[in-house]
């Protein structure tokens, strides 16, 4: 007996078929299947699903909250677009910078304060980002975390529960999420090494082999809860202070995985030597914790090994761990302090044969070396900003790395020039370049939307004005960005009415020699402003 789509029930097609589909493989199904096409186009459900796996919960709402009113018609297509549209924009074509969300963010005294810091870990937790440790130029938090409240555009301290020991405050550590103590309960955020600096003493360095855990024990995290774990196992450096290192879970958060990093601060030559072979060595191995157990597990990798970095950047796509950016040489305590600087070029280890693949990125395309620079995932791609690059210059440029194929790309940013200036040490999560330094002791409190360009119209300043992609029928559009009928590209036309099935606006453009109307994607179609027209009558 064949089977066809056509008799499948829409919710099981829609969810256990089409819903398991990534982004790109759904849009080709769509192609070759009328059915299959129509039903994406209408499902609010589906779309909304595959954003939030690319972008994440909090990245989705910041998207939501900034847009004018993107969401119910009554057939519920034009919410179905809105999410279709963001969805697709995970491909980081084009992007804008969010300057009205940016300024309510920053609307209180205590908010701008509390983002005039640098060298914190970003942790995304549902709608909200966490800020985990850093420097302050006001002086460390008490609870050693500042809330990023997407939804509402608020900052705010996080307050530690009554009986509650402070922390530490850190610098120079890694923080993850992992997950929760029992089955349905709330994920944690597990932090390892770092240093605590104070005025007039010695730093404290901390150990592999003790972590510190961060509860959330509220859905606005208004009250945390810090405690210590130690740590089995063969830990980084026979668990030794370890800092500058990568730190990444998988596995649904049930494992994470160390690599590289420092484990030992210098002052001359003979220290530097002691440290360089204690990196070189450490170079080869990374390290596994098991966190139902606590236990760290030490493994061999091989391959093309990229050698030690500190200061690198490091995500888990897949099967994979990929690496970026960092230093060759050991780094120092000393803040300013660095040394050979590595290629961009990515370095991929498989996951399940701890194998270092060899990569054949285009030299051509790779950034410049930095560190300290913002990174966030979306889907398949890994979006990163800013930096220290040689000669301690600071960098403000964006780019992009495809996870699958390991190559770079620029995208296309538009937005004021004030709201993406130059930082390092700043972080990025939830669609929000946080915190940072312009410049050596300047601090930038940074809260830089960074959101999908799929929404553009004639005004582009306006964020309020640029979400809504809705038309009425008689309104003049124009046609912009076609690739494969770049002749249409600056057309002006008529909105007739809108095709739900394709999820396309049908346009009678006025050009002559075309007499019927034309099927056009929204994201493709931008208003006219009354402006615009007196000028060119």
């Amino acid at each position: 007996m064949q089977a066809s789509f056509v008799d499948v029930p829409t919710d099981i097609l829609e969810r256990r078929v089409l819903g398991v589909l990534e982004i790109p493989d759904l849009a080709a199904l769509a192609c070759s299947c009328t059915i299959v096409e129509s039903l994406p186009a209408k499902s609010c459900h589906l779309w909304r699903s595959l954003s939030l796996e690319a972008y994440g919960e909090a990245s989705c709402v910041l998207h939501e909250v900034t847009a004018k009113s993107p969401l119910p018609s009554q057939d519920g297509c034009y919410a179905a677009s809105w999410w279709r549209s963001l969805a697709l924009g995970a491909t980081c074509k084009a992007f804008r910078w969010s300057r009205g969300a940016a300024q309510r963010l920053q609307s209180t005294m205590k908010a701008h304060a509390l983002l005039r810091s640098g060298a914190h870990v970003s942790v995304s937790w549902g709608e909200l980002v966490l800020l985990v440790g850093g420097k302050a130029q006001y002086g460390p938090l008490q609870s050693g975390v500042v809330v990023v409240d997407c939804r509402n555009l608020e900052v705010r301290a996080a307050e530690l529960a009554l009986g509650v020991g402070a922390p530490l405050p850190r610098l120079r550590h890694a923080a993850c999420k992992i997950n929760a103590v029992s089955p349905g309960g709330a994920d944690r955020v597990l932090v390892i090494g770092g240093a605590t600096e104070r005025s007039g003493r010695p730093p404290t360095l901390h150990s592999s082999a003790q972590a510190m855990i961060l509860e959330v024990l509220d859905p606005g995290a208004a009250h945390v809860r810090w405690s210590t774990a130690d740590i089995s196992g063969q830990a980084p450096g026979n668990g030794a202070p370890l800092f500058h290192h990568t730190l990444c879970s998988y596995n649904g958060g049930s494992h994470v995985i160390a690599w590289g990093g420092d484990t030992m601060d210098f002052e001359n030559e003979l220290l530097l030597e002691e440290a360089t072979l204690d990196c070189e060595q450490r170079a080869s191995y990374v390290f596994v914790l098991v966190v139902s157990c606590m236990s760290w597990r030490r493994v061999q990798t091989s391959g093309q090994q990229p050698g030690h970095r500190s200061l690198a950047v490091g995500v888990v796509h897949g099967h994979r761990l990929i690496i970026v950016g960092g230093s060759l040489s050991p780094k120092c305590l000393r803040a300013f302090d660095y040394g050979r600087l590595a290629s961009m070029s990515p370095h991929a280890l498989n996951l399940h044969t701890w194998t270092w693949e060899a990569t054949d990125t285009p030299q051509d395309a790779v950034p410049q070396p930095r560190t300290w620079f913002g990174t966030e995932r979306r889907g398949h791609w890994l979006i990163c900003f800013g930096g220290r690059g040689e000669s301690d210059d600071i960098l403000g440029d964006l780019f992009a790395l495809n996870l699958r194929t390991l190559v770079w790309r620029t995208p296309h940013t538009t937005g004021l020039q004030e709201y993406s200036e130059a930082a390092f040490a700043a972080s990025m999560c939830g669609g929000i370049v946080l915190g940072g330094l312009t410049a050596p002791g300047f601090w930038s409190a940074k809260s830089d939307p960074l959101l999908v360009d799929f929404e553009l119209r004639g005004d582009e300043s306006s964020d309020e004005e640029s979400a809504d992609v809705h038309f009425e029928a008689g309104e003049l559009v124009q046609v912009r960005r076609l690739s494969a009928r770049s002749d249409l590209n600056g057309q002006v036309g008529v909105i007739e009415g809108f095709a739900a099935p394709w999820n396309r606006w049908i346009v009678r453009l006025q050009v002559q020699h075309i007499s019927d109307p034309v099927l056009v994607r929204p994201e493709n179609l931008f208003k006219i402003p009354s402006k615009e027209l007196e000028t060119q009558s």
